[in-house]
């Protein structure tokens, strides 16, 4: 099995992640893994700032709109195994908040 290298983008709210994100996913040719536990639910966009789809550039992200906020995940262990289908990708992008 191959490990593959994990990019993982930290800060608070409001200092430029998701530009960061995106200017990496482009120039390695990758995808984006959400990883804020907010991004996660269908309509909280407000919000949580999460990047409508016209900004992200045509990048696939994942874990964005997953579940209905009716339904709660509250642990990553539950969410995470969304990224299967990243394995594809040679470099993960996981973008990271906190407030």
């Amino acid at each position: 099995m191959t490990v593959q290298p994990v990019v993982v983008i930290l800060g608070p709210t409001a200092v430029g992640k998701s530009e960061l994100s995106l200017n990496l996913a482009e120039q390695f040719q990758t995808e984006i893994i959400n990883a804020d536990s907010m991004q996660l639910y269908q309509g909280m966009d407000i919000g949580t700032a999460k990047l409508p789809p016209i900004e992200r550039r045509g990048i696939k992200h994942h874990l964005l709109d997953v579940y209905p906020v009716t339904q709660i995940k509250s642990k990553p262990a539950q969410w995470f195994h969304l990224c299967e289908q990243s394995r594809r990708c040679q470099l993960w992008l996981v973008e990271v908040g906190f407030i």
